[in-house]
């Protein structure tokens, strides 16, 4: 019974969208015909009343954007600044509480390029990490960590709107590390 009217409402839908469509083009056609003149305000105006739909589209998308690099500036910087407490062997850094916080924000507001590139980098933390402390693993897995550190800040410096135009691989780790050009070409030979 359902299914009778269910299919009732979509033939009756179906009818009166054809019966609008035919009155449109009707009254298209006869003004076309009749009244040119009429027809070419009226498309004018229909026209501009677009134009202003359309800049007003663009405007929201980026009052939509700045809203959002404005929500994630803050949690990028808490970011670089808890790794770079961590790695300076601060005691006092809670890592479980923001990165439990970190993940919340990143759930609701994080590109899908700051997810993806957030993953890889923790993914890679975990696996290189434990082997560094275990102290089965060289030089390669504390490099291989540090360049997926570098995508991710690569990743929120795009997702913030700064270029990165010109940064080759390993630019942004020689700002804080002063030797790291003589560990990137083991690196990248082993990658």
């Amino acid at each position: 019974m359902k299914r009778l009217g269910s299919a009732l409402q979509m033939a009756v839908a179906l009818v009166l969208l054809l019966a609008l469509v035919g009155a449109a083009g009707w009254i298209v056609y006869t003004s076309i015909t009749e009244a040119p003149v009429v027809v070419a305000a009226v498309v004018t105006g229909l026209l501009a009343i677009l134009g202003l739909g359309v800049q007003r589209f663009f405007e929201q998308q980026r009052e939509d954007a700045r809203n959002r690099r404005e929500r994630m500036a803050p949690i990028y910087e808490q970011l670089v600044a808890q790794i770079h407490l961590a790695s300076d062997g601060a005691k006092d850094v809670d890592i479980s509480s923001f990165f439990g916080e970190l993940s919340q924000s990143l759930q609701l507001w994080g590109s899908p390029a700051v997810v993806q590139a957030f993953n890889t980098w923790r993914a890679r933390t975990i696996e290189h990490g434990t082997l560094v402390e275990n102290g089965e693993a060289g030089e390669d897995a504390l490099v291989t960590m540090l360049l997926a550190y570098e995508d991710l800040l690569l990743v929120t410096r795009t997702d913030l709107g700064v270029s990165n135009d010109g940064l080759d691989s390993g630019d942004i780790l020689r700002i804080f590390i002063n030797d790291i050009d003589d560990h990137l070409p083991a690196a990248s030979a082993s990658l």
